[in-house]
């Protein structure tokens, strides 16, 4: 008999559940703020850069030095009352959180994501303030906590080295979203997801740059540095604009790289949330 299997069970998606009006706000807002990401080597024959959609004409760098750049916003609610900038953020929000999460979702009780990429000396940068950290007043150790609300911008252009291993190249590395502790079971799974919102306005399925994800069976291979059974590639969701990805902490997955000619990087606004269930035990509406 012919074995079967389901989709990754552990990853849902919804299109037109955000408003157009949401839509074009939070795309107009991605449009106005600072992408930042040190280089993976300090080289002073490449210009550094920051991507500034608004200064920099909505296209990709040429030189850019990473493959993922970042925009953090908040982890409580009171660093994230402090932007006067980010209403559209709140509206896509509030959005997702009714219509999906039948408002029982919290991203301030999330798994923060560590950013380290927003740290290091000054000379990986061309903003003329600095890292993301110095310029926003956060120490190291805050960067390296992370953030549970901010935006990804990943680039189709890489200039990186030799990759770690063969599980991270131009692509993400493949990982989880728990918190990586050394028995890597520091929050429990029931209840914990990241949601992602595709916030590009326009995007071809041909430009790639959507989220793969992967199996849990016994593959013959295990995760570099976690050890966890990686299994094989079963799920991919593309990069469709106004599209709501839901991913429990514990799914196995990459980002995939744009390909070149993408006129801009792919941008989704990730949100870490906890989910308490309903009276059914459901998690999502």
């Amino acid at each position: 008999m012919i074995k079967t299997q389901p989709l990754n069970k552990r990853v849902t998606y919804y299109d037109d559940a955000i408003t157009p009006e949401v839509c074009d706000a939070m795309y107009e807002w991605s449009q106005t703020v600072p992408y930042y990401a040190g280089f993976a080597m300090a080289d002073k024959d490449i210009p550094k850069f920051d991507h500034i959609p608004s200064v920099d004409d909505h296209k990709i760098p040429q030189y850019v030095r990473r493959a993922l750049y970042r925009h953090p916003i908040a982890t409580s609610a009171a660093e994230f009352d402090r932007r006067t900038d980010v209403q559209a953020v709140r509206d896509l929000w509030n959005q997702i959180n009714e219509k999906i999460f039948g408002g029982r979702a919290s991203w301030e009780e999330g798994i923060p994501e560590g950013h380290p990429g927003l740290m290091g000396p000054d000379v990986m940068f061309s903003d003329k303030d600095g890292s993301f950290c110095k310029k926003y007043g956060h120490t190291h150790k805050r960067g390296r906590d992370g953030w549970t609300v901010y935006l990804n911008a990943r680039a189709a252009v890489y200039g990186g080295g030799k990759p770690l291993t063969n599980q991270k190249d131009t692509d993400g590395a493949i990982h989880r979203d728990t918190a990586n502790d050394k028995d890597n079971i520091k929050y429990p799974e029931e209840g914990m997801y990241t949601v992602l919102f595709v916030t590009n306005k326009h995007w071809l399925p041909s430009w790639r740059g959507g989220v793969e994800y992967f199996g849990e069976e016994d593959s013959g291979e295990t995760h570099w540095k976690r050890g966890w059974n990686l299994g094989f590639s079963n799920t991919v969701v593309g990069n469709k604009p106004g599209r709501v990805i839901i991913q429990e902490s514990y799914a196995i997955h990459t980002g995939l790289t744009p390909t070149q000619n993408a006129p801009e990087m792919a941008l989704r606004m990730a949100f870490r949330v906890k989910v308490e269930p309903d009276e059914n035990g459901n998690y999502l509406k």
